[in-house]
């Protein structure tokens, strides 16, 4: 999900500098990030250095804001499929 709405704020940026980017329809969670994409485009930047920091808690981050999961859900996924 995260590759996602990183790629459709980068392709909404290169729309509005003139480009002729295709328009796709999304599904809701996508619409709400047209309006956040700026944002979008930071979180990766920033997810992007905390993981040359920490790999795991760049995760965290991963799986609370674009997978959705509570924190008993990222636990079991870290716990389950991490790999230091």
């Amino acid at each position: 999900m995260r590759r996602i709405l990183v790629d459709h704020a980068r392709r909404r940026g290169f729309a509005k500098r003139g480009g002729y980017a295709l328009r796709v329809v999304l599904d809701e969670a996508l619409l709400v990030a047209q309006a956040r994409g700026v944002e979008v485009l930071a979180l990766d930047e920033a997810l992007e250095a905390l993981a040359r920091i920490d790999r795991r808690k760049s995760r965290v981050v991963e799986l609370r804001y674009f997978g959705g999961l509570n924190i008993e859900e990222t636990a079991e996924v870290l716990v389950s499929r991490w790999t230091p």
